[in-house]
């Protein structure tokens, strides 16, 4: 919105689902799983959630003009 202000996005949803989990690494890989088993899910999107993966994006975001699209 602030990158786009003559864009009007009062009628624009955002559809949003939140879970509160515990530090376990299970549960968030079986909310994952069951959240996308309707559709395909290739082995890359299981692993866009992994730690290295996050640094990855989050070092890269220190970069000027670097975007890592996981």
């Amino acid at each position: 919105m602030k990158e786009h202000p003559n864009i009007d996005f009062s009628q624009v949803y955002i559809l949003v689902r939140l879970y509160e989990v515990n530090d376990d690494e299970n549960i968030v890989k079986d909310i994952t799983y069951a959240t996308n088993s309707q559709n395909p899910i290739d082995f890359r999107d299981l692993k866009s959630n992994d730690s290295i993966q996050i640094l990855l994006e989050t070092s890269a975001a220190d970069l000027v003009n670097i975007f890592l699209h996981i």
